[in-house]
């Protein structure tokens, strides 16, 4: 996604081409949200409901405790900070979005906002977890069978034996 700082009378808005992206001015560890019309299309909020209030309004309580320590941290130290959040829309449904969240100085060097560009991954979310239900389920039932079952990789190289194989050769 590009990032554009478009000055309208006398105050600063990001806006972009891509992906959903959000300011949030420093504050106590966080701040009041300006949102791009992709942010609200994603959230389903109007900008009336978000201007002005804390991002942690959209939390769902799935994002580990430990990301959100290492993103102040990161962000407390002046540097970005890149990771998954776990958020809810405003009819309920969870999302995840990968996101990159970068400070904003002024020319002196002091921090003055935070702006997150993010992508919405729920669908590659689901895919990988399906994937591995997949091969999970695949193993258990080439494991059960009683023929001798293998896999190699491109290089023909041996990836993978089911129990049967280890059986047979010891």
């Amino acid at each position: 996604a590009m990032i554009r700082l478009v000055s309208v009378s006398g105050s600063s808005y990001v806006s972009s081409t891509g992906g959903p992206i959000r300011t949030v001015t420093r504050g106590r560890r966080s701040g009041s949200i300006r949102g791009s019309r992709a942010f609200l299309r994603q959230t389903g909020y109007t900008l009336e409901e978000v201007i002005g209030r804390d991002p942690r309004f959209l939390q769902s309580g799935r994002t580990p405790r430990e990301s959100y320590a290492d993103l102040w941290t990161a962000l407390s130290e002046g540097r970005a900070w890149r990771g998954e959040l776990y958020n809810r829309r405003k009819d309920g449904t969870e999302f995840v979005e990968f996101a990159t969240i970068t400070p904003i100085r002024r020319p002196d060097g002091q921090v003055t906002h935070y702006v997150a560009v993010k992508e919405d991954i729920t669908e590659r979310k689901r895919a990988e977890a399906g994937l591995r239900e997949s091969e999970a389920h695949f193993r258990m039932l080439a494991d059960a069978t009683p023929v001798l079952v293998w896999m190699a990789g491109t290089d023909q190289l041996c990836t993978w034996l089911n129990r049967s194989w280890l059986e047979y050769t010891g």
